[in-house]
């Protein structure tokens, strides 16, 4: 990488690291001043919850980044997509029963969240055309679906990925940072 790419990186992952420590100084800091029970089986909490999650997950991402670490990122890529999904899916009013399983610990699948970013899709793309708006043109369950393909390819070890690690000329592997 040229030194003009590695400043780049190093400029994004600072504003990343940046902007992670606001995000989770504002959610530490909800629940620091709420008197909200936070153990009560409500979508507030899976909310806050989900998202911490998510926060955590994306500061574990940053940091293998800034360790040099990128092959081995994939895992955790699909890890902060999948709670995104759930998130989403979550704090969307119209998709109660997520929020019920969820909070009462059992599994919401990763297709169930999608398809419920689907409907979230076209009810928002029903408003803009009420609202005299073309919504875009963006299947945007197709392209979740493309990116959380390429993570669980990753995640689930397909040679095609391993082979990303692997110099067959020099016969070496990428064991930690590249």
């Amino acid at each position: 990488m040229s030194e003009r790419d590695t400043q780049a990186a190093e400029a994004a992952l600072q504003f990343l690291g940046q902007t992670l420590d606001w995000l989770e100084g504002h959610h530490s800091r909800w629940a620091e001043v709420t008197t909200h029970d936070l153990d009560a089986d409500e979508r507030v909490n899976a909310i806050w919850k989900l998202s911490g999650e998510s926060l955590a997950h994306a500061r574990a991402y940053v940091g293998m980044l800034q360790g040099g670490y990128t092959a081995q990122t994939w895992p955790t890529m699909r890890a902060i997509h999948e709670a995104n999904r759930l998130l989403g899916a979550v704090v969307d009013p119209e998709e109660e029963r997520i929020a019920r399983r969820w909070l009462a610990d059992q599994e919401v699948k990763q297709s169930e969240a999608r398809a419920a970013e689907e409907r979230e899709t076209h009810r928002i793309a029903e408003q803009m055309k009420e609202a005299g708006l073309d919504p875009p043109a963006v299947d945007v369950a197709g392209l979740s679906r493309t990116v959380y393909s390429g993570m669980s390819n990753a995640a689930h070890h397909r040679r095609s990925v391993v082979d990303e690690s692997v110099d067959a000329e020099a016969r070496t592997m990428t064991y930690g940072t590249d």
